[in-house]
């Protein structure tokens, strides 16, 4: 759906300009991040983590596994 092409472009363009790592596919960040953002949700939900710790929990995990720094 355009959602999604517009999401891999988003991906592929930080990839370009070296912000996540270039060896993993655009669709495979794509689907990484939906996992996480679950995962995410489910944590605040059952109260694992703090409301005020999420966000910082769920970009700090997405950059260490595929930010560019990362490897």
């Amino acid at each position: 759906d355009v959602l999604s092409e517009r999401e891999v472009a988003f991906y592929l363009c930080a990839q370009d300009a070296g912000v996540l790592r270039r060896d993993l596919p655009a669709r495979w960040i794509e689907n990484l991040m939906l996992g996480l953002m679950v995962a995410a949700r489910e944590a605040l939900r059952h109260g694992d983590v703090a409301p005020r710790d999420g966000a910082d929990l769920a970009v700090t995990t997405f950059l260490a596994g595929t930010g560019a720094s990362a490897r």
